[in-house]
């Protein structure tokens, strides 16, 4: 009996705490960005944008309803009734209006161009969202990587001020060496509590891109390789395919497909109808009460066209080149932003190399060197601590431009519209 509750009590606990590792799960950066392209406000607006103007599209196709009509025709006054004259009957009408020919063309193929540039607003704004949880996802990443290296480094310091202690009681060391470390440790601590908010704050923004609850706890994993930059011909190549150059270009078509409409407007549509009149026989109809049928066609004439027709065509021919500039501007806005983007990548992978090259080793190596030549009585506490110091400088900067260099990464991609880039992958120490 007592095996038989032990074995119980365990599988409790098993089916209790299952879900609470799953809930807590290390989360990896695509992760996030699939939940944010499904869930991400912004992202679903544009979608039912987007779908909002596809089904646009049959309608600027699509002929106006047909007209039906029934009417009482010379029905006399002194008796309603319709078989006291030849001219009496019941009207049955049916009407058509059919525009020129090219009218309705020019209508779906404006409507078409605009569903078109609205589905590349919407890929814009995916991959934009993709670049705000890329760029959040790697700022947690080096505040979290800057909050270990704070607390080591507390700890190194906390273990020198205890032998500097240690020291002073004995009279081998000087008060100003314990006020030092002291000191130091104070601003460590205060660089630490400005991270944890700083923390906070960044895991607010990523969940409300996530459209989650504020205070969702986010432990994230973070594996990553540090990719040697593409050549400036790739992506030069590459930013035409950004879908907001796209969105502008399906601007200008729409604003011509417009133009060709308004030119259209100087044709005057058809109005087509038919009829059919009941009849009854009457004395002296001719045709002894035979029904009566109808049929003709209406046009309208464009008698002002110079002040409507004309007016239209010259403001179509002034939003398209409205939509030429505007689309000229974003190419150049592109340009700048990749090229901008692309130099920091450079320069940041340099300044990667370097840091894993000569900076974090080197701080490194002089900070083993004075604390094994301060245990030996050799090294001063106060050239001890500046190596601490310096090696706590490096080591946070080198998280910082790690994590700058990911998201001007990111950024390029952006701005690139995701575009694949041919790139050479060199993983570098996290």
């Amino acid at each position: 009996m007592k095996t038989f509750t032990i074995i119980l009590s365990i599988m409790v606990i098993a089916a209790v705490g299952a879900p609470i590792k799953k809930a807590f799960a290390d989360t990896e950066l695509e992760e996030l960005v699939q939940t944010a392209l499904q869930a991400n406000p912004q992202i679903l607006a544009r979608q039912a944008r987007a779908d909002a103007s596809q089904e646009r599209i049959p309608q600027a196709a699509s002929l106006e309803d047909p007209r039906i009509g029934v009417r009482a025709t010379n029905l006399p006054l002194s008796d309603f009734g319709l078989g006291n004259t030849p001219m009496s009957g019941i009207d049955f009408s049916l009407a058509q209006k059919v525009p020129f020919p090219g009218k309705l063309k020019y209508r779906k193929g404006a409507e078409q161009a605009e569903s078109e540039a609205v589905k590349a607003v919407l890929q814009e704004v995916r991959n934009q969202v993709r670049f705000k949880v890329s760029q959040a996802y790697y700022e947690l990443y080096r505040i979290d990587k800057e909050i270990h290296v704070v607390r080591e480094n507390r700890a190194l310091l906390r273990s020198l001020a205890n032998t500097a202690e240690a020291r002073y009681t004995t009279g081998a060391s000087k008060g100003p060496d314990v006020f030092r470390a002291q000191t130091f440790t104070s601003e460590l601590d205060n660089i630490l509590l400005a991270l944890e908010q700083e923390r906070s704050s960044a895991a607010i923004q990523l969940n409300t891109l996530l459209n989650a609850p504020a205070e969702t706890p986010r432990r994230l994993k973070y594996r990553f390789k540090v990719k040697k930059p593409p050549s400036e011909q790739a992506w030069q190549d590459a930013i035409k395919d950004r879908p907001l150059i796209k969105a502008f270009s399906h601007q200008v078509d729409a604003a011509d497909q417009r133009i060709r409409l308004a030119k259209r407007d100087y044709w005057p549509d058809f109005d087509f109808s038919v009829s059919y009149r009941l009849r009854e026989s009457s004395p002296g109809d001719p045709v002894n009460g035979s029904d009566f049928i109808s049929g003709g066609v209406t046009l309208n004439l464009p008698l002002w066209a110079h002040w409507r027709e004309t007016r239209k065509v010259k403001e179509n021919v002034a939003h398209k080149i409205a939509a030429e500039q505007s689309y000229q501007s974003v190419q150049n806005e592109s340009t700048y932003e990749a090229m901008d983007a692309y130099r920091r990548i450079v320069r940041q992978y340099r300044q990667v190399g370097i840091f894993n090259s000569r900076l974090l080793p080197q701080s490194r190596a002089t900070y083993a060197t004075s604390l094994t030549g301060y245990e030996s009585e050799q090294v001063d506490f106060f050239s001890t601590i500046e190596a601490l110091k310096e090696k706590h400088e490096m080591e946070l900067a080198y998280y910082e431009i790690k994590a700058s260099y990911q998201i001007s990464q990111a950024r390029l991609k952006w701005v690139l519209g995701q575009a694949s880039m041919n790139t050479m992958t060199q993983e570098v120490s996290q």
